[in-house]
């Protein structure tokens, strides 16, 4: 627009966005997770995935969802926990929180704290080998807010491997704000969203502010 109208005045309404303004201490705000479907991977076998796993994680097998998802509501900030599905359900828990600071000296330890990142940096790049790039370009990976779905998605044959995340906490979202870091992607997925189109904003080059 700035190209197209060189004069325009410094508030044409096209110099400006709309943004919304929500509290963290809004206790209506919430983050939902979002799980991790693992498709066309074939470098190594869910089994294989867990065995290398055990070089970072303490890996438990579990008898059902549920005794996932009590497990999974156990975690703390010191004890981080990720849940895997290949048909059986398994929780992952961080050995030593030390090792993201190796891998990833120049985050901050707030970001490194955070499940996602924990996910990505070592149970997805460094034991399954999947790049940045290929995270990115989603070859091997999904997103999945629906855990129903993703779980019957692997039973169906459609997906290798679930990666069950618990929902990021608000407070992690301002601690590494705080420091100055971005948030890992599809990381904060907030509910409840705002209605489309409730509030709109004319960009036309004569519409000032």
């Amino acid at each position: 627009m700035r190209k197209k109208h060189p004069k325009a005045s410094d508030r044409a309404a096209f110099n400006y966005a709309l943004i919304s303004m929500v509290s963290m201490d809004d206790p209506g705000l919430v983050i939902l997770p979002t799980h991790r479907l693992i498709h066309n991977y074939t470098a190594k076998a869910p089994g294989q995935i867990l065995a290398d796993a055990a070089e970072y994680f303490e890996v438990t097998s579990l008898p059902d969802r549920k005794a996932l998802e009590v497990a999974l509501s156990l975690a703390t900030a010191d004890d981080r926990r990720i849940g895997f599905y290949d048909g059986s359900y398994h929780l992952l828990r961080l050995k030593s929180a030390e090792v993201m600071g190796r891998i990833v000296p120049d985050r901050a330890v707030e970001w490194c704290r955070l499940d996602v990142s924990i996910l990505h940096e070592l149970a997805i790049e460094r034991v399954m080998g999947i790049t940045k790039a290929q995270v990115e370009a989603k070859t091997y990976l999904d997103y999945c807010r629906d855990l129903d779905q993703a779980l019957a998605e692997v039973d169906a044959g459609g997906a290798t491997c679930l990666f069950i995340l618990n929902p990021t906490r608000i407070v992690e979202v301002k601690a590494c704000s705080d420091k100055g870091e971005k948030m890992p992607q599809k990381s904060t997925d907030f509910y409840p969203k705002m209605i489309s189109g409730l509030v709109m904003l004319d960009l036309g080059a004569n519409e000032r502010l």
